[in-house]
């Protein structure tokens, strides 16, 4: 376990406040996946302790960066997310963004810009698992599919525009009616 790791597990455990600045330089030094996974789970589950808040920018970087560094090395340790479950839970971060009454377009415009990113870095397995387990479901919401209609004016990202897009029309709000109906029970 590393050093950061160590800490992080010692701010989850603890009841105490955590400093914002301490928080903001852990989201630095963190370079793997276990260390962003507690920084993941800390931003979320103890959001409130820490002082001052970081705010949608900043906790939208961690997580965007935690998703995406899962979905590029589809990890197998314990409690961290394989890459489809990443993918997944992309899907429902960019619906919860796109829900939220405040301005999310800055954060939503850099998501879109690592996931391209990501995307044409990848190898096969990270292209089908942002196809298939992200874009094609981000696509049965109409209103978020401008976000990435520059995909189908680029060679390298138009196949898999259409075919994300075929899927998303073919099931609108799909997705979605699935959590709403999970939620019920």
């Amino acid at each position: 376990m590393t050093e950061l790791s160590e800490a992080l597990r010692v701010a989850l455990a603890s009841r105490e406040e955590i400093q914002r600045d301490e928080v903001l330089g852990w989201c630095r030094a963190a370079s793997d996946v276990a260390s962003l996974h507690l920084l993941y789970r800390l931003t979320g589950e103890e959001y409130d302790r820490v002082r001052p808040q970081l705010g949608q920018q900043d906790s939208c970087e961690l997580i965007q960066k935690y998703l995406l560094a899962c979905v590029r090395l589809d990890p197998s340790e314990d409690d961290v997310f394989t890459r489809y479950e990443a993918a997944w839970t992309l899907v429902t971060w960019f619906q919860h963004l796109s829900s939220l009454p405040e301005d999310t377009t800055l954060v939503l415009g850099n998501a879109v810009a690592e996931i391209t990113k990501c995307y044409l870095e990848g190898d096969n397995e990270v292209k089908l698992a942002i196809e298939n387990g992200f874009l094609e479901h981000v696509f049965e919401e109409a209103e978020l599919r401008p976000l990435f209609s520059f995909w189908q004016k680029d060679d390298r990202l138009r196949a898999a525009w259409q075919g994300a897009l075929a899927w998303g029309e073919e099931h609108p709000n799909f997705t979605s009616s699935l959590k709403k109906s999970s939620s019920l029970k």
